[in-house]
Protein backbone atom coordinates (compact mmCIF):
# COMPACT_ATOMS: atom_id res chain seq x y z
CA UNK A 1 0.00 0.00 0.00
CA UNK A 2 1.01 3.40 -1.11
CA UNK A 3 1.36 6.01 1.64
CA UNK A 4 -1.04 9.02 0.82
CA UNK A 5 2.11 11.44 1.37
CA UNK A 6 4.42 9.24 -0.84
CA UNK A 7 5.14 11.03 -4.41
CA UNK A 8 6.90 8.18 -6.68
CA UNK A 9 8.71 9.70 -9.60
CA UNK A 10 10.16 6.93 -11.86
CA UNK A 11 12.69 8.30 -14.13
CA UNK A 12 13.10 5.76 -17.23
CA UNK A 13 14.37 5.89 -20.67
CA UNK A 14 13.38 3.25 -23.64
CA UNK A 15 17.17 2.94 -25.03
CA UNK A 16 20.31 2.95 -22.93
CA UNK A 17 22.87 5.54 -22.89
CA UNK A 18 20.31 8.60 -22.94
CA UNK A 19 21.53 10.57 -19.95
CA UNK A 20 18.51 8.90 -17.63
CA UNK A 21 20.79 8.51 -14.59
CA UNK A 22 22.29 12.31 -14.82
CA UNK A 23 18.66 13.22 -14.73
CA UNK A 24 17.91 11.33 -12.01
CA UNK A 25 20.93 11.72 -9.58
CA UNK A 26 20.42 15.77 -10.25
CA UNK A 27 16.56 15.85 -9.81
CA UNK A 28 16.94 14.22 -6.52
CA UNK A 29 19.18 16.31 -5.13
CA UNK A 30 17.05 19.52 -6.39
CA UNK A 31 14.18 17.91 -4.91
CA UNK A 32 16.02 17.98 -1.47
CA UNK A 33 17.10 21.36 -1.99
CA UNK A 34 13.61 22.28 -2.33
CA UNK A 35 13.09 20.80 0.98
CA UNK A 36 11.34 17.41 0.33
CA UNK A 37 12.28 14.09 1.67
CA UNK A 38 13.53 12.11 -1.02
CA UNK A 39 14.82 8.39 -1.45
CA UNK A 40 16.58 7.28 -4.89
CA UNK A 41 16.23 4.05 -5.86
CA UNK A 42 18.41 2.80 -7.76
CA UNK A 43 16.46 0.30 -10.01
CA UNK A 44 18.44 -0.68 -13.03
CA UNK A 45 19.05 -4.23 -11.28
CA UNK A 46 22.27 -5.60 -12.61
CA UNK A 47 23.48 -2.98 -14.02
CA UNK A 48 23.32 -0.23 -11.55
CA UNK A 49 24.87 3.31 -12.06
CA UNK A 50 23.77 5.90 -9.71
CA UNK A 51 26.56 5.42 -6.60
CA UNK A 52 29.07 5.04 -9.68
CA UNK A 53 27.63 8.93 -11.47
CA UNK A 54 28.16 10.18 -7.68
CA UNK A 55 31.99 8.48 -6.70
CA UNK A 56 30.57 6.13 -4.12
CA UNK A 57 31.69 2.93 -3.27
CA UNK A 58 29.00 1.44 -1.14
CA UNK A 59 29.27 -2.24 0.56
CA UNK A 60 26.05 -3.47 -0.03
CA UNK A 61 23.14 -3.08 -2.34
CA UNK A 62 19.20 -4.02 -3.25
CA UNK A 63 20.31 -7.03 -4.67
CA UNK A 64 21.71 -8.19 -0.82
CA UNK A 65 17.75 -7.75 0.09
CA UNK A 66 16.81 -9.06 -2.57
CA UNK A 67 18.87 -11.99 -2.17
CA UNK A 68 17.55 -12.11 1.92
CA UNK A 69 21.24 -11.52 3.05
CA UNK A 70 20.20 -7.92 4.45
CA UNK A 71 17.21 -5.09 5.00
CA UNK A 72 16.72 -2.01 3.21
CA UNK A 73 17.76 0.23 6.52
CA UNK A 74 21.26 -1.77 6.15
CA UNK A 75 22.10 -0.42 2.70
CA UNK A 76 20.70 2.73 2.69
CA UNK A 77 23.30 5.58 2.57
CA UNK A 78 23.19 9.52 2.30
CA UNK A 79 24.12 10.88 -0.13
CA UNK A 80 24.87 14.68 -1.70
CA UNK A 81 21.85 17.41 -0.46
CA UNK A 82 20.96 14.69 2.35
CA UNK A 83 19.62 12.04 -0.53
CA UNK A 84 18.73 9.09 0.97
CA UNK A 85 20.24 6.35 -1.79
CA UNK A 86 19.22 2.56 -2.15
CA UNK A 87 22.46 1.85 -4.60
CA UNK A 88 22.80 -1.20 -6.40
CA UNK A 89 25.31 -3.44 -7.76
CA UNK A 90 27.12 -3.31 -11.38
CA UNK A 91 27.35 -6.96 -13.68
CA UNK A 92 26.01 -8.65 -11.25
CA UNK A 93 24.37 -12.01 -12.62
CA UNK A 94 22.17 -13.10 -9.66
CA UNK A 95 20.52 -9.83 -10.58
CA UNK A 96 20.14 -10.00 -14.00
CA UNK A 97 18.09 -13.64 -13.78
CA UNK A 98 15.75 -12.33 -10.83
CA UNK A 99 12.38 -13.53 -10.93
CA UNK A 100 9.18 -12.20 -10.59
CA UNK A 101 8.00 -13.21 -6.89
CA UNK A 102 11.40 -11.97 -5.50
CA UNK A 103 11.31 -8.54 -7.65
CA UNK A 104 7.58 -8.69 -6.58
CA UNK A 105 8.34 -9.09 -3.11
CA UNK A 106 11.46 -6.19 -2.99
CA UNK A 107 8.68 -3.43 -4.10
CA UNK A 108 6.27 -4.55 -1.31
CA UNK A 109 9.08 -4.01 1.25
CA UNK A 110 10.00 -0.79 -0.89
CA UNK A 111 7.19 0.95 -0.22
CA UNK A 112 6.41 0.38 3.29
CA UNK A 113 10.95 1.51 3.71
CA UNK A 114 9.68 4.43 1.98
CA UNK A 115 5.96 6.00 3.21
CA UNK A 116 7.73 8.94 5.46
CA UNK A 117 9.77 10.08 2.75
CA UNK A 118 8.13 12.79 0.42
CA UNK A 119 9.89 11.79 -3.02
CA UNK A 120 10.68 7.89 -3.62
CA UNK A 121 13.18 8.99 -7.18
CA UNK A 122 13.22 5.41 -9.15
CA UNK A 123 16.20 5.57 -11.56
CA UNK A 124 15.21 2.17 -13.73
CA UNK A 125 17.33 0.18 -16.27
CA UNK A 126 16.08 1.02 -20.10
CA UNK A 127 13.81 -0.82 -21.65
CA UNK A 128 10.72 -2.60 -19.84
CA UNK A 129 11.69 -5.27 -17.70
CA UNK A 130 9.46 -6.31 -14.97
CA UNK A 131 11.37 -4.01 -12.52
CA UNK A 132 10.86 -1.55 -14.77
CA UNK A 133 7.00 -2.65 -15.32
CA UNK A 134 6.78 -2.45 -11.72
CA UNK A 135 8.37 1.14 -11.34
CA UNK A 136 5.55 2.09 -13.54
CA UNK A 137 3.01 0.60 -11.88
CA UNK A 138 2.99 2.42 -8.97
CA UNK A 139 4.58 5.87 -10.48
CA UNK A 140 2.67 8.98 -9.67
CA UNK A 141 4.52 10.97 -12.27
CA UNK A 142 7.02 8.96 -15.19
CA UNK A 143 9.63 11.12 -16.58
CA UNK A 144 10.90 9.52 -19.80
CA UNK A 145 14.50 10.71 -21.08
CA UNK A 146 14.80 10.60 -24.97
CA UNK A 147 17.38 11.82 -27.39
CA UNK A 148 16.51 13.51 -31.14
CA UNK A 149 17.62 10.53 -32.54
CA UNK A 150 15.31 8.20 -34.48
CA UNK A 151 16.27 4.95 -32.61
CA UNK A 152 15.95 6.53 -29.56
CA UNK A 153 12.74 7.95 -29.85
CA UNK A 154 11.14 5.07 -31.48
CA UNK A 155 12.04 3.53 -28.08
CA UNK A 156 10.30 6.42 -26.25
CA UNK A 157 7.33 5.63 -27.71
CA UNK A 158 7.40 1.97 -27.32
CA UNK A 159 7.80 2.81 -23.30
CA UNK A 160 5.48 5.35 -23.09
CA UNK A 161 2.99 3.03 -24.66
CA UNK A 162 3.49 -0.02 -22.30
CA UNK A 163 3.34 3.02 -19.22
CA UNK A 164 0.06 4.32 -20.63
CA UNK A 165 -1.36 0.30 -20.63
CA UNK A 166 -0.03 -0.14 -17.11
CA UNK A 167 -1.10 2.85 -15.25
CA UNK A 168 -3.66 4.85 -16.98
CA UNK A 169 -3.38 7.41 -14.05
CA UNK A 170 0.25 8.56 -13.94
CA UNK A 171 1.33 11.88 -15.08
CA UNK A 172 3.92 10.96 -18.78
CA UNK A 173 6.59 13.50 -19.02
CA UNK A 174 8.96 13.48 -21.96
CA UNK A 175 12.42 15.29 -21.65
CA UNK A 176 14.58 15.36 -24.87
CA UNK A 177 18.18 15.20 -24.01
CA UNK A 178 21.17 16.39 -25.64
CA UNK A 179 19.58 18.76 -28.11
CA UNK A 180 20.96 21.16 -30.21
CA UNK A 181 19.04 23.85 -29.93
CA UNK A 182 15.35 24.67 -28.88
CA UNK A 183 13.90 24.38 -32.30
CA UNK A 184 15.32 20.71 -32.14
CA UNK A 185 13.78 20.20 -28.84
CA UNK A 186 10.22 21.82 -30.23
CA UNK A 187 10.54 19.41 -33.33
CA UNK A 188 10.78 16.68 -30.95
CA UNK A 189 8.05 17.24 -28.81
CA UNK A 190 5.39 17.81 -31.88
CA UNK A 191 6.22 14.77 -33.19
CA UNK A 192 5.89 12.73 -29.82
CA UNK A 193 3.01 14.98 -28.43
CA UNK A 194 1.01 14.20 -32.43
CA UNK A 195 1.61 10.40 -31.86
CA UNK A 196 0.85 10.18 -28.40
CA UNK A 197 -2.13 11.82 -28.94
CA UNK A 198 -3.11 10.04 -31.97
CA UNK A 199 -2.47 6.36 -31.14
CA UNK A 200 -2.65 6.35 -27.33
CA UNK A 201 -5.26 9.04 -26.89
CA UNK A 202 -3.74 11.18 -24.39
CA UNK A 203 -1.57 14.21 -23.60
CA UNK A 204 2.14 14.13 -23.26
CA UNK A 205 3.43 16.39 -21.24
CA UNK A 206 7.35 18.11 -22.12
CA UNK A 207 8.13 19.77 -18.66
CA UNK A 208 11.85 20.94 -20.03
CA UNK A 209 14.40 19.87 -22.18
CA UNK A 210 18.21 19.83 -22.24
CA UNK A 211 20.49 20.61 -24.34
CA UNK A 212 24.19 19.65 -25.53
CA UNK A 213 26.97 19.85 -22.70
CA UNK A 214 30.11 19.39 -22.48
CA UNK A 215 30.33 20.85 -19.17
CA UNK A 216 27.65 17.49 -18.33
CA UNK A 217 29.99 15.09 -20.29
CA UNK A 218 32.82 16.51 -17.79
CA UNK A 219 31.31 16.55 -14.75
CA UNK A 220 30.02 12.88 -15.33
CA UNK A 221 33.41 11.49 -16.12
CA UNK A 222 34.65 13.29 -12.83
CA UNK A 223 31.63 11.25 -11.09
CA UNK A 224 30.69 14.85 -9.38
CA UNK A 225 26.95 16.42 -9.48
CA UNK A 226 25.96 18.77 -12.34
CA UNK A 227 23.62 20.87 -9.98
CA UNK A 228 26.98 21.30 -7.43
CA UNK A 229 29.46 21.59 -9.81
CA UNK A 230 28.11 23.64 -12.31
CA UNK A 231 24.20 25.05 -11.63
CA UNK A 232 24.08 28.01 -13.99
CA UNK A 233 25.18 25.47 -16.84
CA UNK A 234 21.62 25.22 -19.36
CA UNK A 235 21.93 21.76 -18.31
CA UNK A 236 21.72 22.31 -14.63
CA UNK A 237 19.01 25.17 -15.24
CA UNK A 238 16.53 22.59 -17.41
CA UNK A 239 17.14 19.81 -14.47
CA UNK A 240 16.22 22.76 -12.22
CA UNK A 241 13.09 23.27 -14.02
CA UNK A 242 12.00 20.19 -14.57
CA UNK A 243 12.09 19.47 -10.28
CA UNK A 244 10.07 23.17 -10.16
CA UNK A 245 7.11 21.88 -12.52
CA UNK A 246 7.00 18.73 -10.73
CA UNK A 247 6.65 19.93 -7.22
CA UNK A 248 4.24 22.35 -9.21
CA UNK A 249 6.49 25.12 -7.65
CA UNK A 250 6.31 28.41 -10.02
CA UNK A 251 10.12 29.74 -10.78
CA UNK A 252 11.33 31.60 -12.91
CA UNK A 253 14.84 30.09 -12.85
CA UNK A 254 17.32 30.40 -16.49
CA UNK A 255 14.32 32.20 -17.73
CA UNK A 256 16.79 35.05 -18.95
CA UNK A 257 14.80 37.11 -21.58
CA UNK A 258 11.08 37.33 -23.06
CA UNK A 259 11.08 34.52 -25.67
CA UNK A 260 12.02 31.84 -23.52
CA UNK A 261 8.74 32.97 -21.02
CA UNK A 262 6.38 32.86 -23.64
CA UNK A 263 7.69 29.57 -25.04
CA UNK A 264 7.07 28.11 -21.24
CA UNK A 265 3.46 29.74 -21.50
CA UNK A 266 2.81 27.51 -24.78
CA UNK A 267 3.92 24.78 -23.09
Amino acid sequence: MISSKLKILVVTSGKGGVGKTTVSTNLAIKLADLGKKVLLLDGDFGLGNVCVSMGLDPELGIEDVILGNSRLNDICLVGPGGVKILPCASANEDMLTLNQERMDRFFRELMFYAAEEDYLVIDTGAGIGRGVQLALEIAHDVVVIATPEPTALADAYGLIKTCHELNGNCNIHLVPNRCNSTLEAKGVENKMKLAVRKFLGRELIMPSFIKQSSEVQAVNRSQKILLKECPQSEAAVSITRLAYRLTGVASNVGKSNFVEKMMDLIQ
